[in-house]
């Protein structure tokens, strides 16, 4: 059997305060209101519009 090595995962205090600092941040708001559900949202555009749409489509198709 094979070991491996574990990560080290730990973050100095001055990394972690530049990324916090930073003002490039990837926002965490919903798309989508509060009252919206995901089924909801997904009824209300046209998934056929796209190639990627239909990609989806078909994938929920394959669920069966």
């Amino acid at each position: 059997m094979e070991t491996t090595s574990q990560i080290n995962l730990s973050v100095s205090q001055a990394a972690y305060d530049r990324y916090i600092s930073q003002k490039n941040v990837v926002s965490n708001e919903r798309i989508r209101p509060d009252n919206e559900s995901f089924l909801d949202a997904m009824l209300s555009v046209d998934m056929n519009a796209t190639p990627e749409g239909r990609e989806i489509l078909d994938i929920i198709r394959k669920l069966d």
